[in-house]
């Protein structure tokens, strides 16, 4: 008989849990997981912005390799950026690189339909 109460109480000679320390155990348990979970599912979307991030760098090569002109994205549109020189905007005269890299600017040109930005058109496969 006293076999049988080591058996309960463990191969390593730990006492038995009572069925309350058992159910806080569980619940520490699960705690644990759901926080190793929590840690996970932020790697994932973390994961997934990167790809997308990639994704939209990739597509951009593939516009600017079928484009002989600069090509610049706005609102996740690629665009054919024609400037050169100096353009004016607002009755200043800017730089085309500065327009380039200004999304206010790009926006403003595409706004009054500029004839320097046009929405790039490229088939599947960059071709």
């Amino acid at each position: 008989m006293a076999e049988e109460k080591n058996k309960a109480a463990g191969a390593n000679g730990a006492t038995a849990l009572t069925p309350e320390q058992e159910i806080e155990k569980l619940k520490a348990d699960l705690a644990s997981a759901q926080a190793d979970s929590a840690k996970k599912d932020a790697a994932l979307e973390a994961s997934k912005k990167i790809i997308g991030e990639q994704a939209e760098a990739l597509a951009t090569k593939e516009v600017q390799l079928a484009s002989k002109n600069p090509v610049v994205m706005v609102d996740k549109t690629h665009y054919e950026f024609l400037g050169k020189g100096n353009i004016i905007i607002d009755g200043k005269s800017i730089p085309a690189k500065e327009v380039m890299e200004n999304q206010g600017y790009l926006k403003q040109l595409i706004k009054i339909g500029s004839g320097l930005i046009k929405e790039a058109k490229v088939k599947k496969g960059g071709k």
